[in-house]
Formats: structure tokens, C-alpha cells, sequence
């Protein structure tokens, strides 16, 4: 970043908003002397229990805990990172910060799209309000929708016909031509074969527009047919359709109804998790404000990575069909081994949530429900067993091996989990939990190798290059994938260099190649041209890394790039600080500065985007080396 340090510019931003003038803008605050009092929002508070300092520009709850600054505050409420914290703050105060690896003609062109997708979002909700849309308005009051939900959810109206929202937009002048092309891309209007002539995509259909999480911008949108325009094709056109992928909107990386209860999934760290927008707008009209639901697609990976981020327990709640069956069978394994809490509601079949809260009592029954959800494991074995009915050897030698690869391998590496889940499966299955535990080994080891999980959050492991004819060095310790892990992520921030070759010396590094590089880095102190390198292995590896991330700066969005580049950094910090409660001999190491420490390591484990600061990283370290001889 150019101009002002990155520190003074925090501080500027800071000062700029008083945390007693950002906290009011969620929560009611009563002056109590020196403090400012209220309900703290972060769990179910009864009595005020946050107190905010404007002396030392902090919030605490004496209840749950939650403390930090603006920033945390910022972070916690909204439920977003460090980096879009900040930038919140200093739109809020009209101060202009350099974003970090934008481009700024991608800036520009996301913007644009933004702009068109607010804009047909404004024009959909006056269509439901006009006498077009009476129709849609009975459609939704007779499922039982208050206007302050509908209202709350934006939902708007598509008329039937061919060219309304195409005649609005050619209102737009000179610039209506790029702006429908655009249009096209976006999903909200489509291209005649014989080219230049374009008609609307979404026609006599309840719209539901799907906003982001972080900002609660317009990024595509959900239709409802309501039965009387017929499909170009001649055939019954589909009851739903969503927006196409698009440079600002990807099904996998958000879940409708995320924005909508932010707050109330922020304070209660769980979300319930359905699977159409009527389902979810009926949830928050009863009460239930913490439901989302995954966007006409397969709940992914990436969603459990995002959930990851901002609950402690997931409640899902799918309809009672073979179909839902399965939706659930397939959402509880992505689950196994994240961490996150689960519990499983299969409704009777024909029945949906929508449906159920709109019963007699139907809020209190859902509420039953949600208290009784099965554990996931438990209805993955329960599945499982259901597909394998036989009692001979060979179906009982299937249950093992499903069993094994789906519920217990995820776990690998997490010894208390994993004893954990083999209970679930004996109670289950009847068998005990080391005949269950020792069969999973002998079948881990037949499979080979486990492979790494994915970007879920259930592992993580860096993908290895291999020179031809020779494979990296590996220690029993699996050090080569961290060494590289190190490189890769100096690669894509060289300014984490220091901090990263100073936790971990190259001179220790267990691989020739990778110590070669990293030394050379630490020499140089900037990246080194691959053309300077002579070892034929060690420019080959070096580019393959290069590549890597190449690909990544041109594949995965900016905010998740920006969201993940302190992990390994952080996680590294933890362990340095881990390895200086063992090196400091228990005589020598005061019992204050060792709570301290461990304070620290949970700090930085449960708080990452707060420390999404190499100065700040530097500054730890720093503050308890002066312990140790």
C-alpha cells in the first residue's frame, strides 16, 4: 500500500468512529458514568450486560465475553472479516482506503453490475406493487406472508409478457445497449438467435432477491412461476429459476436469507439450515430469524467453510421425501469432521417448513423439532444401513467400509473426535467402538494414502509438486507440505516474508529445493527471478509454485483470497508461542506471563481477522521473547 502507513491509516479510521457512536446504531445504550450500558447482542441478554468505554474506545460482556474494539465490534455484528470491517468503517466516515490487490477495472465492472442488479431489484418490487402484481401479492398473502416480510426480503414481481423490464432498461439512452448485454450476462434478459434483439428472462414470476452477505448488495435473484405465461419451448416452464453464475455471484459462496439475519445469527452463533426461499422467509416471519438456505444448487463445501466463519451449530431441517433424504445425507457428510455442531430434522414427507410454521402452534412444533434433531452420524450410519440390508459378511463388509470412508476417515487426526464418532456408530450398529475403531485402520490402510479434504474446513493439506524421476523429501513429520505451504503463502504476500522465515528458519527446513528458495528469499529479501536459478529441480518446483498461485489470483475471488492470506501466518504464531511454554523451563516461567501466553493462543485461534496484521503478529512474538534465555 502506498502513501499512508497501513497502521496510521487504522488509526485514522478508528478515530474516526467513536465506538460510542458505532455501537448505537445496533444496540440501545444508557450512560452509566463513565461506561455506556446495554443488551449485549452477541448472546440472549435479559439484563444489560456490554459495557462500552469510550475512554479506552472498547465494548466488553461481562456474560459471554465478547470484548474488542470498533473493528472487532464491526467484524462480530455483521458477521464479516477484518478486512471488510474496515472498509464498512471508513465508508461510514467517507474516508477512502487503497484496497488490497484490486483491480481496478474489475472494481468498475463489479460496481456496474451492481448498479443493474439494484436497479431491476427496485423495478421488480414496484411491479409487485402496481396492479400487475396483484396476482403475485395474493400468491404471497395467501401462503401467509406479512407485508413486513415481504417488505424485509424485497420480494418483487416479473409481469408476464416479453419485453418489460427490456423496454425499462432501454430507457437508459445511448448506454442502453451495453447495459442490456450486460443484462444478458447477468441473467435478467436474454438474446434473440437472430442477435440485438433481447427479451425479458423472468416473466410472471414472484422474485426473490439474493443479497451478500458482507454488504447486502443485489447479486442475482430467485423466480417463482405462477402458472400462466408459457415456456418458449412450448412445455410447462420451470417453477424456479436463479441467475447464472456471474462475475459477482456464485451459488456455492452464499446462502439466501445470510444477510437478512445476520444480527440474529451473530448473536446466537447457529443458523437453521432449509432448502427453498419460502422456507426461509416463513422461518424469520416466525421468529426463527438465524434460517438460510442453499440457492437451487448442492450444499457445498464452500458453504460449510462460510458457516465455519460465523456459527458454532447448524440445525438442518429438510422435507421428509426421498429427495430431501438424501439433500441431507449428502449436506452431513461435508459436515464430518468441521467442528460444527448438527443436528438432523427429517419432516414428514409432504410437509415443509413453510407449511409447518403456518399450523396451529406451528412455532412451538418447530422449535420441538429443532431440540430433537438426530445427530449426523448417527442418520448417516442409520442411511447407510438402509442401503446395505443383508446380514451376510459381504453386507455387513459394506456397512464397514461406507462407514469408515464417509463418517470416521474426516476425523483422522482428531483422536478425541474420532473415538467420539465410533461410539455414535456402535450405538447404531450394535458393535463395539474398538472392533469399529480397529477395522477403520485396517481399512484406511488398505485404501492408501487419505486423501486431503477440500476447502470445507474438515482439513487442509498443500498439494505437493513433484520434480520428474524425483519426489519432494519427506520427513516423518510431513514438514515439506508446510515448507512449501510457507512459500506458497510468501508467494501470494511477499510482505509476509519476514515474519514466516523468522517462525520457521530455512536453515531447518528438511527439503533441499525448498531450504535452497527460501534462503534465497530471506537474502534477497524480495521474490528472486527463476531465470537466476542454475538447479534444473529447484526452478522446476519453483515454478510449479508460481503457477499455483497465478491460478489463484485468477480463479479465486478477491475477498476469500484476502480471508485466508494470515492463516498460515497466525497458525504458525500459535505454535511459536506453544513451543515457548515447552522451551522455557517450568522454574523460570512465572505463572502470569504463562496464562498470558495461553490467553494469547486462544485470542488469535477464536479472533483470526483481528489479527489480520503482520505488525500486530510481529508484536506478540515480541512482547515474550523477552522470557526466554
Amino acid at each position: 500500500m502506498s502513501g499512508i502507513a497501513a497502521t496510521d491509516e487504522l488509526e485514522r479510521i478508528r478515530d474516526a468512529n467513536p465506538i460510542e457512536d458505532v455501537v448505537p446504531e445496533y444496540v440501545d445504550l444508557i450512560r452509566r458514568g463513565n461506561v455506556f450500558k446495554g443488551l449485549c447482542p452477541f448472546h440472549p441478554d435479559q439484563n444489560p450486560s456490554m459495557d462500552v468505554n469510550p475512554a479506552r474506545q472498547t465494548f466488553r460482556c461481562w456474560s459471554c465475553e465478547e470484548h474488542g474494539d470498533v473493528f472487532t465490534f464491526i467484524q462480530k455484528i455483521e458477521g464479516i472479516d477484518f478486512p471488510e470491517a474496515k472498509q464498512k468503517l471508513a465508508d461510514r466516515v467517507g474516508i477512502e482506503i487503497q484496497q488490497f490487490h484490486r483491480d481496478p477495472r474489475r472494481e468498475e465492472q463489479d460496481q456496474q453490475d451492481y448498479d443493474l442488479l439494484e436497479r431491476a431489484a427496485n423495478w421488480f418490487q414496484r411491479q409487485l406493487q402496481s396492479e400487475k402484481g396483484t396476482a403475485a401479492r395474493e400468491y404471497l398473502h395467501g401462503r401467509g406472508f406479512t407485508e413486513e416480510t415481504i417488505q424485509k426480503f424485497r420480494i418483487g414481481f416479473a409481469p408476464d409478457g416479453w419485453s418489460h423490464l427490456d423496454d425499462d432498461l432501454a430507457l437508459l439512452g445511448s448506454d442502453a445497449m451495453r447495459i442490456r448485454q450486460r443484462a444478458c450476462e447477468l441473467g435478467l434478459l436474454k438474446e434473440k438467435s437472430e442477435g440485438g434483439r433481447y427479451y425479458d428472462a423472468y416473466r410472471d414470476r414472484v422474485i426473490f432477491p439474493i443479497l451478500d452477505h458482507r454488504r447486502g448488495r443485489v447479486i442475482g435473484f430467485g423466480g417463482r412461476h405462477l402458472g400462466s405465461s408459457p415456456d418458449p419451448s412450448g412445455g410447462p416452464p420451470p417453477k424456479y429459476i436463479n441467475s447464472p453464475e456471474s462475475r459477482v455471484f456464485s451459488k456455492k459462496h452464499v446462502l439466501y436469507g445470510g444477510r437478512e439475519g445476520r444480527l440474529e445469527i451473530g448473536r446466537q452463533r447457529r443458523v437453521i439450515l432449509c432448502e427453498g426461499y419460502t422456507d426461509v422467509m416463513m422461518a424469520h416471519q416466525s421468529g426463527f430469524a438465524t434460517a438460510v438456505a442453499s440457492l437451487g444448487t448442492a450444499f457445498t463445501d464452500e458453504h460449510v467453510a462460510l458457516l465455519k466463519k460465523l456459527v458454532h451449530s447448524v440445525d438442518l431441517i429438510l422435507d421428509g421425501d426421498e429427495a430431501g433424504q438424501a439433500a441431507a445425507r449428502r449436506a452431513c457428510e461435508r459436515f464430518m469432521g468441521t467442528g460444527l455442531g448438527v443436528r438432523v430434522v427429517i419432516l414428514d414427507e409432504g410437509v415443509d417448513p413453510c407449511e409447518l410454521l403456518l399450523q396451529e402452534q406451528g412455532a412451538h412444533h418447530f422449535e420441538q423439532l429443532l431440540e430433537t434433531g438426530e445427530d449426523p452420524i448417527a442418520f448417516i450410519v442409520k442411511q447407510i444401513l438402509v442401503e446395505n440390508p443383508g446380514k451376510g459378511a459381504s453386507a455387513a463388509q459394506q456397512v464397514l467400509e461406507q462407514v469408515s470412508r464417509v463418517v470416521l476417515e474426516p476425523f483422522e487426526g482428531q483422536s478425541v473426535a474420532l473415538e467420539s464418532a465410533a461410539r455414535i456408530v456402535g450405538g447404531v450398529t450394535g458393535l463395539g467402538e474398538l472392533t469399529i475403531l480397529a477395522d477403520h485402520h485396517r481399512l484406511l490402510q488398505q485404501r492408501g494414502p487419505r486423501r486431503a479434504h477440500g476447502a470445507s474446513g474438515r482439513g487442509s493439506s498443500v498439494a505437493t509438486t513433484e520434480v520428474v524421476g524425483e519426489p519432494l523429501e519427506r520427513s516423518s513429520r510431513g514438514l515439506p507440505d508446510l515448507e512449501e505451504a510457507i512459500l506458497v503463502s510468501i508467494l501470494r504476500d511477499p510482505s509476509q516474508a519476514a515474519l514466516l522465515l523468522r517462525l520457521r528458519p530455512p536453515v531447518q527446513w528438511s527439503n533441499r529445493w525448498l531450504r535452497s528458495l527460501a534462503i534465497r528469499i530471506e537474502q534477497l529479501k524480495e521474490i528472486p527471478d527463476p531465470v537466476h536459478l542454475q538447479d534444473e529441480a529447484e526452478k522446476s518446483i519453483f515454478l510449479g509454485l508460481l503457477e499455483r498461485v497465478a491460478a489463484e489470483q485468477e480463479y479465486t475471488p478477491v475477498d476469500e483470497r484476502v480471508e485466508l492470506q494470515f492463516n498460515l501466518a497466525i497458525d504458525l504464531v500459535v505454535d511459536h508461542l506453544k513451543g515457548m511454554i515447552g522451551r522455557i523451563g517450568e522454574a523460570k516461567l512465572d505463572l502470569k506471563t504463562k496464562i498470558d501466553i495461553n490467553k494469547t493462543i486462544q485470542t488469535l485461534k477464536q479472533d483470526r481477522e483481528s489479527h489480520h496484521n503482520l505488525s500486530l503478529l510481529g508484536e506478540i512474538i515480541n512482547k515474550f521473547e523477552g522470557g526466554e534465555d
